[in-house]
């Protein structure tokens, strides 16, 4: 007669044991603390005013971010990739090149932003043809200034405003 035991064999619990760590890994997730732009998209809207903008849309996934604040902007390039600058000081980065931003608070260890939004009015998109096609940056900077993702994405054509059908 042999003693039965409730205690698994060795290869047992050797597996059980080597499983575990990968269990944890799976349950607390499997990406590195970080933001990612998932998507961006940019399209002509009515402003609040009756005129006409551009608004520019960032899904946004962050993980192990609990607790931090971010700023999402979004910034104006030519289509030689330089700074389209503020004709009036409104919608600007410090160094003058066209721009708008909103800041978001990350309240979860996993937390994904859909449609973070800031808009453009038609009267800032004053492009002449030599500048188009002009491209947003649209980017996720820390309270530092710090660069944290940035993903691309082209203006939407025939916005009331810009000057895209004239000739070079």
């Amino acid at each position: 007669m042999h003693a039965r035991s409730d205690r698994p064999a060795n290869g047992t619990l050797s597996v059980a044991l080597s499983i575990l760590p990968v269990l944890l890994f799976i349950v607390t997730g499997c990406a590195q603390p970080g933001v990612q732009i998932v998507t961006v998209r940019s399209h002509s809207v009515e402003v609040p005013n009756g005129e006409f903008g551009v608004r520019f849309d960032a899904d946004v996934s962050t993980h192990g971010m609990a607790g931090r604040q971010f700023l999402y902007q979004v910034t104006l390039n030519d289509r030689n990739g330089d700074p389209c600058l503020s004709r009036d000081g409104r919608y600007q980065t410090r160094t003058g090149q066209v721009a708008a931003a909103r800041t978001f608070f990350v309240h979860y260890p996993v937390q994904r932003f859909d449609d973070l939004k800031v808009t453009i009015p038609a009267d800032q998109l004053e492009f002449g043809p030599d500048d188009l096609p002009v491209d947003a940056t649209m980017g996720i900077y820390d309270p530092s200034g710090n660069v944290i993702a940035t993903k691309q994405c082209p203006l939407p054509t025939g916005i009331a405003g810009t000057n895209q059908s004239a000739t070079p």
